[in-house]
């Protein structure tokens, strides 16, 4: 790729950040990881990956602010005097992202991101998330009913005009994730009252938080909540659209996927044109639907602007965001456009940490937990891509199964007969 030019890539959620390496290996793309860590941190399982290489560590944006911004711009100058040029950084996490955004005039000497014009211009509009439902509701996208709450004298007509039940979240996702940390790691809070939400929004704000009150979306199945991803090039035309939908989740509802398909809806791509033009955007978008029971159309919940979790995925199965992104970066012309087909493909996405617990969880026992992965696994042979185990890349999957085994020594036998199935998956696998 365009002689050799590598990327820089931003290490915080370490399932994506994996994908992100890989997605870009698959395409010939460099890569460039700038790493912090933290005290209690998980395994950075992605740090055994053969992609993971000639990292940079920079000090934890959360715990020391100023340092962290200090120490990407020392790696911006040595990067500029190496290459040449000013570096494309893609986040792999909102904090990151926020990170970014907070101090792009300071970046922007040395770095370059996906989002507008040239990328050069930082992303602060569409990353909150009440500037940005003023941009999506005058670009006549369906989104939810949504009031900001920043400040006191906004309380009352959030709380006179909106629809029950409701949540509210902050506006955006800061360095230390602190709106998670002090509400038992929640996203949002439900509210099924005037009175709670009212005597819940003067204590949130009177501890500093700037927050949007939304009407809560009810919907039907899994099928009725999709992941739609989409590529705008420098002339707002999309030129690549994909989605997925999540067949298990852990927790449920409103969990974390666990199991997930390819599935495509013809709606997706006029809804995701209003998007485009209301941001005004060139990159990547993944976009959140869900189905409204109450109507039965299709809304705009959430609108994430760095890679997700399954970048990688959709790179296997034919739609590899961050190759178009690069291809865009360096004027690398694309022969066609990519656009899904309407409905499901039987591909899945499995991440088999998740699936464990999930299992663990529901049957309360390890043996039957094991077993239904197995019978699961066995079913759908040669169609599943994991997020851990890859053939190219083997040994993320490897330490998978070493904590597996770790976390029960007395199934080892069992374990090993899911992973040997893992192995032969991978042999057989086929898009």
């Amino acid at each position: 790729m365009k002689n050799n030019i590598p990327v820089i890539v931003l290490r915080s959620n370490d399932n994506c950040f994996l994908d992100i390496l890989r997605a870009c290996a698959s395409a010939g793309i460099k890569t460039i990881p700038v790493i912090f860590t933290w005290e209690g941190a998980a395994p950075w399982n992605s740090e055994a990956s053969c992609f993971f290489k000639d990292a940079f560590t920079i000090a934890n944006p959360a715990s020391d602010e100023e340092q962290a911004k200090n120490d990407m711009i020392q790696i911006g100058k040595m990067m500029f005097q190496k290459y040449g040029q000013k570096l494309l950084v893609i986040s792999s996490s909102d904090t990151n992202l926020f990170f970014m955004q907070k101090y792009f005039a300071d970046f922007s000497p040395y770095f370059l991101q996906m989002g507008h014009g040239n990328f050069d211009e930082n992303c602060i509009r569409e990353l909150r998330k009440d500037s940005s439902a003023q941009l999506l509701l005058k670009g006549g996208v369906d989104i939810p009913l949504t009031y900001p709450v920043i400040k006191e004298e906004q309380i009352e007509y959030a709380v006179e005009h909106i629809t029950y039940p409701c949540v509210y979240k902050p506006v955006y996702k800061d360095l230390t994730s602190s709106f998670q940390n002090t509400h038992n790691k929640k996203k949002a809070i439900e509210c099924s009252t005037s009175e709670e939400l009212r005597e819940l929004l003067y204590k949130e704000v009177k501890n500093g938080f700037e927050l949007i009150v939304q009407e809560k979306i009810d919907f039907d199945s899994l099928e009725d909540e999709v992941s739609c991803y989409v590529y705008s090039n420098q002339h707002g035309e999309i030129i690549a659209i994909s989605g997925q939908h999540k067949i298990m989740e852990h927790p449920h509802p409103y969990g974390t996927g666990v199991v997930s398909c390819p599935y495509m809806d013809s709606e997706f791509l006029e809804i995701a044109k209003k998007i485009v033009n209301a941001y005004q955007w060139r990159g990547f978008l993944g976009i959140e639907f869900m189905r409204n029971r109450k109507n039965n159309k299709w809304v705009v919940i959430e609108i994430n602007l760095r890679p997700w979790i399954s970048v990688n995925f959709q790179a296997m199965i034919g739609y590899n965001y961050i190759k178009y992104l690069y291809e865009d970066f360096y004027d690398i012309k694309r022969e066609t456009c990519n656009i899904m087909q309407e409905g499901s493909m039987s591909i899945y996405r499995v991440n088999l940490t998740l699936l464990l617990q999930k299992e663990v969880s529901e049957q309360k026992d390890v043996s039957k937990a094991l077993s239904n992965i197995k019978t699961f696994l066995q079913k759908h042979m040669g169609k599943i891509i994991f997020s851990y185990y890859i053939k190219e890349d083997s040994v993320p999957g490897e330490i998978e199964k070493n904590n597996f085994m770790l976390m029960y020594p007395d199934k080892e036998s069992e374990i090993k007969e899911i992973f040997e199935l893992v192995v032969e998956n991978n042999k057989v696998f086929s898009c």
